[in-house]
């Protein structure tokens, strides 16, 4: 039998595995799983407690191997920064708060945050990779694309696609591991595939005509580059990107694969690409050949260009006129007409 310190409640063999199923049910890592799926999952929980607060139950950098789920207690996630200090990241209060999902679905995956217990007897619910991988086999991919799913409805580059294509585009992901130093891309080179990085973290550096390296951006998980790659052949890497962290874990998509699942929504994409700029500068090119030669002095557009030559025809009549009429004219005309004319 288990108790729950914070209710005195008591749960028998009898009645923890099916606490535990409602508890898996309403994850929302699980959701995409049936209900018979999530009974075999509950069969492989094991209950984990913690005496005192101040334990740590997983720690930042470390290799993950299992996923937890509050079944009594407070805990709460902290982050430590390059300067050594430690930031409170997330509280888990409720029953049925999770953490360390990702390791169930990476093999490689590393702790990123420290959760430290902050009651006095805590009690979790523990699910092992092994274990994740046995029961679910095949199924634990649909979890992977699931959560790639989500990272790429974040994602501003992507906002112009339907759930259905980018359901399509999460069975072309690929994952791919890489240690601290190692270069994902290379300034230069031509562009074969975007990243999503998993896990980990990274940096863009942009190597100057001197030689000097420049950092220029940093990514976290959630982020992704390489996005040229996917609407343009021969387009080439702006910067390289490195690994900064100890590992790091990315999804790979192909510009091959992109194109023959989802190539007709190639141009969507385009629009949404980091040179807008400069395309935008070709359309104003492209409106300036088409315009007269007085057009193309001016250089202007729309309501500026308008009021420009309104002005300069108010110029000319009034200089005509009071030529003709002499300026003496001015004498006898109304100060509203005459700033109308001058």
């Amino acid at each position: 039998a288990v108790v729950l310190p914070s209710t005195g409640m008591t749960l028998h063999e009898s009645l923890l595995k099916p606490y535990a199923l409602q508890l898996l049910r309403q994850t929302k890592f699980f959701k995409e799983l049936t209900k018979e799926q999530l009974d075999r999952l509950a069969s492989c929980l094991t209950v984990e407690t913690f005496t005192e607060a101040g334990e740590d139950v997983i720690t930042q950098g470390d290799p993950g191997d299992r996923l937890y789920i509050l079944l009594d207690g407070t805990a709460a996630a902290y982050v430590k920064g390059a300067d050594g200090k430690e930031t409170l990241a997330k509280r888990y209060r409720l029953p049925g708060d999770y953490f360390g999902e990702l390791s169930l679905l990476l093999p490689d995956a590393r702790r990123r945050a420290t959760v430290r217990v902050s009651s006095g007897r805590t009690l979790l619910l523990s699910l092992s990779r092994e274990d994740f991988k046995q029961t679910l086999g095949p199924l634990s991919e649909v979890l992977l694309r699931a959560y790639a799913l989500q990272l790429l409805a974040g994602a501003k580059f992507f906002e112009e696609l339907t759930k259905e294509q980018l359901q399509q585009m999460t069975t072309l992901l690929t994952a791919e591991s890489f240690r601290a130093g190692d270069d994902v891309i290379h300034q230069g080179e031509l562009g074969d595939a975007l990243y999503i990085l998993v896990d980990g973290e990274a940096q863009a550096l942009v190597t100057s005509e001197a030689g000097e390296d420049k950092v220029v951006k940093q990514y976290t998980p959630g982020e992704y580059f390489g996005e040229l790659a996917l609407t343009m052949a021969n387009a080439t890497r702006r910067a390289t990107v490195r690994v900064t962290s100890s590992h790091a874990v990315l999804l790979a998509l192909k510009r091959q694969d992109f194109e023959q699942t989802l190539g007709p929504f190639k141009e969507l994409l385009l629009r949404k690409a980091a040179f807008r700029p400069a395309d935008l500068a070709l359309a104003k090119v492209k409106e300036l050949e088409a315009s007269s030669p007085l057009e193309q002095f001016i250089g202007l557009g729309g309501g500026q260009k308008s009021l420009v030559l309104s002005v300069a025809a108010y110029l000319i009549v009034g200089t005509a006129f009071y030529t003709w009429s002499g300026f003496e004219e001015l004498k006898t005309t109304s100060v509203v007409a005459g700033f109308y004319y001058a």
